[in-house]
């Protein structure tokens, strides 16, 4: 029988150059992009933010999406922080952010870009904004919304693919109620994104998944399991809800070492090492969370450093016993892999899961109390059929290829 985490890792690209760690060391800045390829049609994925490797992993899938339907693309990813580590991807090819490469009403395009910028993405047959978290109001996207909205403008068509859409009370320039508008194809992964997206505008709204799904179609093989991974986070996209996040990490952190006494756990995140990059950093609140515990608990953690890409996540949760994350991505993986798992995240985002049976694995953070108990209760189920449980989400991703299919076949070919 074949290794499982070798053949998985084998289906994404191979990482950059790694440190003692075992993460992914930051590489030399890669030259972006400024023509386009051979193939049609022409398919600029946008919205990757690759320092966020659950962006990055929907990078992926995206692409082999896109790839699945038409094989003979020509596929440029318009992601955030491309030149700083799209050594970490060798499958793909990037450009600038689409903010850089056509500007908005508030910025120009970015230095070097003011002429080739334009024409890459005017050149484009169809431009798909990537799955995701980012239209949600707290986080301020009115850049890559306006973005977006400039390509439909110039009759571009543009696909949104698998985003969460948050509840929004002002639009900033109306921009986004023209996206809505405007889009040929809307896929969102939740359902009250077909709510929120319907209230700007939008008519035809697709409720579909998170696109994660698409780089784990066959199920996993049995392979051997130790210690347990845990990934803790601050992060909430209104600061001020932060330190109570913090608070949280912590209550998850004693929860998950309880439930699983005398195990190692080794902490990591979708999200460290590139601080400059991120404007965060996981790593950070996993070492003051390590800080605050007893000696004996402290001596079982261990912490990993530095970047951490999708290929090695996935590496990590196939390899362990039980997976509790605050980051959605490491969760879904582990659900797919049947890893037993516990996500500890509240709101929307959670609506993933919906049409499910993993919702039980869910544990909202926004009852503090609760978390010890909800914690200690997943990840003590089996992972066994976890897989099985997302056969839902695989339909809904079977209708999204198909839509995804109409949108492109669709275009003009030369």
């Amino acid at each position: 029988m074949s290794d499982p985490i070798a053949s998985r890792a084998a289906s994404l690209p191979r990482q950059g150059e790694r440190g003692d760690s075992g993460a992914t060391t930051r590489g030399q800045p890669v030259s972006m992009a400024s023509a386009w390829p051979a193939g049609h049609p022409r398919v600029l994925v946008t919205d990757a933010w690759l320092a966020n490797a659950g962006d990055a992993a929907l990078a992926l899938a995206t692409e082999n999406l896109v790839r699945e339907v038409v094989p003979g693309a020509a596929v440029l990813h318009a992601a955030y922080q491309g030149a700083e580590l799209a050594s970490n991807f060798p499958s793909l090819r990037f450009t600038a952010s689409l903010e850089d490469l056509i500007g908005t009403p508030w910025a120009p395009p970015a230095p070097g870009w003011a002429e080739s910028g334009p024409a890459l993405v005017a050149g484009a047959d169809a431009v798909i904004s990537q799955g995701g978290g980012f239209l949600v109001e707290a986080y301020q996207p009115w850049g890559r919304i306006a973005a977006l909205s400039k390509v439909a403008r110039w009759g571009v068509p543009v696909a949104i693919l698998g985003q969460t859409v948050g509840r929004f009370t002002r639009s900033r320039g109306n921009h986004l109620h023209r996206l809505m508008r405007t889009a040929r194809l809307i896929v969102v992964r939740d359902p009250q994104s077909v709510a929120n997206a319907t209230a700007l505008g939008a008519t035809d709204v697709v409720l579909g998944t998170d696109l994660w799904l698409a780089l784990f179609p066959d199920p996993p093989l049995k392979h051997s399991s130790k210690g347990v991974g845990l990934v803790l986070t601050n992060h909430h996209p209104d600061p001020e809800q932060r330190p109570r996040l913090a608070d949280v990490a912590h209550r998850v952190a004693e929860a998950t070492l309880d439930a699983f006494p005398g195990e190692s756990v080794t902490l990591w995140s979708t999200v460290q090492g590139h601080p400059d990059l991120a404007g965060e950093d996981d790593s950070v609140v996993a070492e003051s969370v390590v800080d605050r515990l007893e000696a004996a608990k402290r001596g079982r953690v261990a912490i990993l450093r530095g970047y951490v890409p999708p290929d090695q996540a996935i590496a990590l949760i196939a390899g362990s016993r039980a997976v509790v994350s605050m980051r959605m991505h490491p969760a879904l993986f582990a659900a797919a892999l049947d890893t037993p798992f516990c996500l500890v995240l509240g709101a929307q985002k959670a609506g993933v899961l919906e049409g499910t049976s993993l919702l039980g694995r869910v544990v909202d953070p926004g009852n503090a109390t609760n978390v010890p108990e909800g914690v200690a209760k997943a990840v003590r189920r089996p992972g066994e059929g976890q897989w099985s449980a997302l056969a839902p989400l695989r339909d809904r991703l079977d209708d999204v290829r198909t839509r995804l299919a109409d949108f492109l076949q669709a275009l003009d070919r030369p």
